[in-house]
């Protein structure tokens, strides 16, 4: 993959934890919690790919273990 398009993946995936993380402003805007608890549809407390589509789910599994949890979600967005 080129150096332009890392770069790009990784402003995405930026811009995506940190709408979740601004969701928790008041006015009816979302926690990164509810947000996940949203996308979890099973309600397992995991992201599967079919929950989390595409290139977000392989960047947030962390530990390759084929599932998202809310704390992989948040340790990303911290980086």
């Amino acid at each position: 993959m080129r150096p332009a398009t890392l770069v790009l993946l990784g402003l995405g995936l930026a811009m995506a934890l940190t709408s979740w993380a601004q969701q928790a402003q008041p006015g009816g805007q979302m926690s990164l919690d509810q947000r996940f608890k949203q996308l979890d549809r099973n309600g397992d407390g995991k992201l599967t790919p079919d929950e989390l589509q595409g290139e977000w789910f392989v960047r947030l599994d962390a530990n390759k273990d084929g599932f998202v949890t809310l704390e992989e979600a948040k340790a990303a967005l911290a980086r």
